[in-house]
């Protein structure tokens, strides 16, 4: 959902409305976007989420039931933690190395794959998943949704269901049943 086969890395050629629409990723890496993160982060969770999805604010219970977990001890940590890293502002943790090296060789993938991506995207742009047949082996299917932002699934949820059901009856009918002695 909105986020095409793509890279982490800190070198990747970026349109300059992908270099716009993570503006919020460069912030963090600032004192100023830590103060942000560590003592407003609420208020700048919010401004995001309502940029992300201007066609249908979240609402204020569901921001409160969700906003609970920014109260976790580690969780400003994490978060800065996470959009550094992406730009080489950050060592990777250690453990993961293997796994990175893997991802970032671009290995082609060879599952079915649906991508819904939002037309009004305003954090990762349309054309960030466009052109990416080539990392696909198996069936591959792009799907752009118009006037739709960040998260589809919650934005346009008929619009999302109406892609995704046939597409997993799809890979349903198509996937041959293994007995359960193989699952085990």
């Amino acid at each position: 959902m909105s986020v095409g086969w793509g890279t982490n890395s800190p070198d990747q050629e970026l349109a300059f409305e992908q270099a716009q629409n993570y503006w919020y990723h460069w912030l963090m890496a600032l004192p100023r976007g830590e103060q942000i993160v560590r003592e407003q982060r609420r208020e700048f969770t919010r401004y995001i989420w309502d940029i992300w999805m201007p066609e249908r604010p979240v609402g204020d219970a569901d921001f409160a039931a969700t906003a609970v977990s920014f109260d976790n001890p580690d969780w400003a940590a994490v978060t800065l933690h996470s959009y550094r890293v992406r730009w080489g502002l950050a060592e990777p943790d250690p453990r993961y190395s293997q796994v990175e090296a893997r991802v970032a060789a671009s290995p082609v993938i060879s599952v079915p794959t649906l991508v819904l991506h939002g037309g009004a995207d305003p954090c990762n742009a349309p054309s960030t998943s466009a052109r990416r047949e080539v990392n696909f082996a198996g069936p591959y299917r792009r799907v752009v949704l118009d006037g739709v932002g960040h998260f589809p699934q919650r934005t346009a949820a008929a619009e999302t269901l109406a892609e995704v059901v046939p597409f997993l009856r799809w890979y349903s009918a198509a996937t041959p049943r293994r007995s359960r002695a193989a699952e085990q």
